[in-house]
């Protein structure tokens, strides 16, 4: 044809790459909870794929007993994806401890920058509990024909506990004490 001409035209991307970040700076969950997800979002969606690095920068809960799995990694968002994840599995021990926190930090963007919140703050909350005496000794009478044990829970429970109370002397007597649920 004449007149006609072909002739390639380049587009340049000019957008900003997008944000990513934390969807929260804390969350807490009971350790009986479970495995836990954390939330890393990007603010808009990307044509391009995205990676960010992660890892376990800092708290009082130690892996191995407390949680297990992985204490770093990287996420990668697909085109046109703004979620990711990553997974706390919470060790759901018998230990009545404090609540401890598992602290992750974002890093390392590819095709996108960092914003806040860069670090999760995630805390285990306990919920153990510890049955142990009001007093450490008790003196009576013997012609008073009974003595009071005062037992008490470390916390307040929904349900009713059993615990089972034993005494050594000359003879073993077994007593079975049903504490209620409030104290």
């Amino acid at each position: 044809r004449a007149g006609f001409s072909t002739n390639a035209i380049t587009i340049l991307d000019d957008d900003l790459p997008p944000t990513v970040s934390f969807e929260t700076a804390a969350a807490s969950a009971l350790e009986s909870a479970g495995t836990r997800t954390i939330n890393v979002r990007l603010a808009a969606a990307s044509g391009r794929t995205v990676t960010v690095g992660w890892s376990i920068t800092g708290g009082t809960a130690t892996a191995g007993s407390d949680f297990t799995g992985a204490t770093a990694g990287t996420l990668t968002f697909n085109p046109g994806q703004t979620l990711a994840n990553i997974t706390l599995p919470v060790v759901n021990d018998t230990v009545e401890e404090a609540d401890e926190t598992v602290v992750f930090s974002l890093s390392t963007p590819s095709n996108a920058t960092l914003a806040a919140p860069t670090t999760h703050a995630h805390t285990i909350q306990n919920d153990d509990v510890s049955v142990f005496w009001a007093r450490t000794s008790v003196t009576n009478s013997e012609a008073d024909g009974f003595a009071t044990f005062e037992v008490r829970l470390s916390r307040p429970l929904s349900i009713a506990l059993q615990v089972q109370l034993t005494t050594i002397s000359h003879t073993a007597i077994v007593w079975t004490v049903a504490i209620g649920g409030m104290y």
